[in-house]
């Protein structure tokens, strides 16, 4: 609204984020001084530590866009499907600022349904969040930020009621899972949480995030394509998705495209001749 964001004023979230910058500025200044080492990039890395601001509504707020001398914030977190269909221009223009030492940075925020029907529900498919890691990747979105991960309760809308995690999928209205992607090992006699299918899934689709990044990394050094990785990845990505931006919900599809990223990606780092003719495909 006009006087802040989730009840929080503007003026509280300038200072506080200020009031980071500036403790970052001064432990970067610590860092230039020792002269046995070389610390460039550990400097650069500590004015990229985030801080995140969480929009429940869409967008990026203006009032929010942080200077050298402005509080603002550096780290925007706005929720995911605003991200998928429509804050690409607006995320990149984010990326590219250079307003203050260290830009800004972006990630995405997801609780029940994400983009395009997208969740990390018990009963949903295993393509959704897998294909979610290959658009954060196109949209150049750094982190995934979700609202919990171990509900073992549920949430009746008033307060949070007891259930049996292994019997009761529920946690919230009709959603199964919702905020829940580890269970408690006590049952098993463990002392420690055990990893569902779903966040080894998620797990996946992180694994596939660096797939892609190795791939733009290799075809940018490839003789003839350089600097075109980035094309060439968002190029693959866009064959999982509709003019619409809704992904294939078919897994064929899905294990197709991924075949065709891993031997490219082979091809990029181990037969450069064969990797050019892929490439050269791509791009027609």
């Amino acid at each position: 609204d006009e006087t802040g964001v989730n009840g929080i004023p503007y003026d509280s979230i300038r200072d506080f984020d200020k009031n980071i910058y500036e403790s970052k500025k001064a432990v970067k200044a610590l860092l230039a001084k020792v002269t046995d080492v070389d610390t460039t990039d550990l400097q650069e890395s500590v004015m990229k530590v985030a801080h995140l601001v969480t929009f429940m509504s869409e967008g990026i707020d203006e009032r929010l866009i942080a200077t050298e001398d402005k509080g603002g914030v550096q780290t925007w977190c706005p929720h995911m499907n605003w991200c998928w269909y429509g804050g690409k221009e607006e995320i990149l223009e984010r990326l590219n600022s250079t307003a203050r030492d260290g830009g800004d940075d972006v990630w995405w925020y997801w609780c029940v349904t994400g983009a395009p029907g997208i969740t990390y529900l018990t009963d949903d498919i295993a393509v959704g969040p897998r294909v979610a890691s290959w658009k954060q990747y196109e949209l150049q979105i750094s982190g995934t930020l979700y609202w919990n991960v171990a509900c073992y309760r549920y949430y009746n809308n008033t307060a949070y009621v007891d259930r049996d995690v292994y019997n009761d999928p529920l946690t919230y209205g009709t959603l199964n899972g919702e905020g829940q992607l580890i269970y408690p090992g006590a049952y098993y006699g463990l002392n420690e949480p055990l990893s569902s299918i779903r966040l080894e899934n998620i797990r996946d689709g992180q694994e596939d995030f660096e797939y892609l990044l190795l791939l733009e990394n290799g075809v940018n050094k490839l003789e003839g394509f350089e600097g075109r990785g980035k094309e060439v990845v968002d190029l693959i990505v866009e064959r999982m998705m509709d003019a619409d931006g809704n992904y294939n919900r078919d897994h064929t599809v899905f294990d197709g495209v991924l075949s065709e990223v891993l031997e490219l990606l082979d091809a990029v780092y181990n037969d450069a001749d064969a990797a050019k003719v892929l490439v050269a495909n791509l791009l027609k």
